[in-house]
């Protein structure tokens, strides 16, 4: 967990659990005995001001050790009533107006406020966040990127001060952080937070790069430059994140060079460009789309696509870009008649790709099983990146963890009933994740534990290079997806604690 990642827990679970009604201010780490957590001001903006509504917290395993609930929020609100257009005040002697404002007034009951102002507010006339929200419906609320602007550019300490308050609220309201995120370290810079600012910048080109913004990468790389100096910058994280970001960018010129094509022979690589159409698509232009017949599959010749997964929330959330070399809509090659795309991929820019008709490359792979095989591989690789970037825990993680952590995947197989995995007393050979069925630790005829579909078998062991405790048998037919236990091992001595934290809780 970083400031980042633990900002993006927080502001979540405050709209999980209070919608649009409350947003995320400063968000800083506290130091204990236990550990690190990183905690941060919820409010309630009014039209009369904003209201404190008390502090969240989040641990450095990613649980939510403290936040407000609705009574919290009421009793914030029942505490202080409107003076007109200038302010909050605390709710005085005789107080009898809605804490809401006077649009409010007879939507909720606040008849018994001139009796119990003094003590205990009375039970709040709401049971949930519907209601809640109805009532801030109409609340108007200023363009807060454009007070931003305003306060930025005035640029005394006083105005810069409050643009620094204002500006993490931007963050929940966005899905695209890095620009924000870039503008929060250059504030930090301007007043002079030098270790803040940098870490925002990096922050920044991180998000940047996930989703291959070239240009303000670079901008965001020439600041930091700027600021620490060109040798310290030779060696600083935002210089290697533009690195790579510049390699994944380059062209393919030929089939042969495509990483998933590496070690075929040449006969079978040139039949398959003889199969393929090029097509041009413009920045915007759906490639495949979730839900849709899979018709078509591609390589991205050049440019740039991202892929989108329906959330449950509804909407599409970004997953990650496509890069030069890289095989999609394998469901038109490998899925049943009828199978649908799996997920959403657009043109971020102007891209090249080479395209096959879905039956067509479908006959190819049925007379070169070894073609067959890299394909099922990328699509075995797609589902496991859907997977990490879905779930509640690996989502968290920077792409090039992800990526890493796919790195480390060895094949996909098939486990028998009651066929041995591991043995008790021995370190993991592998490390398995169980994508369908189900795996069982077993000693003296105890099952100890039971490793279900979307869980990890020996990860903790493979992390901390402890024994396995009992026997690992697969409790009924399995598919397996084998990672490299060496793999993941360096992962985790290279990653920092927050990492390590995460990959523990996938078992």
């Amino acid at each position: 967990m970083d400031l980042v990642a633990a900002r993006e827990r927080l502001a979540a679970h405050a709209k999980e659990r209070f919608g649009k009604v409350v947003e995320l201010r400063d968000v800083a780490v506290v130091r204990t005995a236990a550990g690190r957590t990183w905690s941060g001001d919820l409010y309630c903006v009014t039209r009369y001001g904003d209201v404190a509504v008390g502090a969240a917290s989040v641990d450095e395993i990613g649980r939510i050790v403290q936040i407000p609930d609705l009574d919290d929020l009421y009793e914030a609100l029942w505490r202080v009533r409107p003076i007109g257009e200038n302010g909050l005040e605390p709710g005085g002697q005789g107080c009898a107006s809605s804490p809401f404002g006077e649009s409010f007034e007879g939507e909720m009951d606040f008849s018994d406020f001139a009796e119990t102002v003094g003590s205990e507010p009375p039970p709040r006339p709401i049971s949930s966040l519907d209601e809640l929200e109805k009532l801030f419906e109409d609340d108007a609320r200023e363009d807060l990127a454009a007070k931003i602007d305003e306060l930025i550019g005035r640029g005394d300490s006083d105005d810069l001060a409050e643009a620094r308050q204002l500006l993490p609220r931007l963050l929940s309201e966005t899905k695209d952080p890095g620009p924000v995120l870039r503008r929060m370290g250059e504030l930090e810079l301007n007043l002079g937070a030098i270790d803040l600012g940098l870490e925002y910048l990096e922050a920044a080109a991180r998000q940047l790069a996930d989703r291959a913004d070239i240009q303000p990468l670079e901008e965001v790389a020439e600041l930091v430059m700027q600021t620490i100096g060109a040798e310290d910058f030779a060696k600083h994280q935002v210089r290697s994140i533009l690195a790579q970001t510049r390699a994944q960018l380059r062209p393919v010129k030929a089939m042969a060079q495509i990483p998933i094509l590496a070690g075929l022979p040449e006969a079978m690589v040139r039949e398959l460009e003889d199969s393929a159409d090029t097509l041009m698509a413009r920045a915007g232009d759906d490639i495949l789309v979730e839900g849709a017949l899979a018709l078509r599959a591609y390589i991205v010749r050049s440019g740039v696509l991202s892929v989108r997964l329906e959330s449950a929330q509804g909407g599409a959330c970004f997953v990650r870009c496509c890069f030069p070399g890289e095989f999609i809509g394998e469901s038109s090659v490998l899925g049943a008649r009828g199978a649908t795309c799996n997920a959403t991929v657009r043109a971020e820019r102007l891209s090249s790709l080479w395209s096959f008709d879905g039956q067509k490359l479908g006959r190819l792979l049925n007379k070169n099983p070894a073609l067959r095989a890299r394909i099922e591989s990328a699509r075995a690789l797609h589902r496991l990146d859907t997977f990490f970037s879905m779930n509640q825990s690996t989502a968290t993680l920077d792409t090039r963890v992800r990526d890493r952590l796919l790195g480390c995947v060895l094949t996909v197989r098939h486990a028998v009933q009651e066929e041995v995995l591991g043995v008790e007393g021995q370190k993991p050979e592998m490390v398995y994740l169980v994508a369908q069925g189900k795996v069982e630790m077993r000693r003296a005829g105890r099952v100890l534990r039971a490793y279900e579909t979307d869980t990890f078998v020996g990860l903790r062991d493979t992390l901390y290079a402890l024994p396995y405790e009992g026997t690992v048998v697969a409790a009924e037919p399995c598919r397996l997806v084998a990672f490299d236990p060496k793999g993941l091992s360096q992962l985790a001595a290279d990653a920092p604690a927050e990492v390590v934290a995460v990959l523990e809780r996938l078992e």
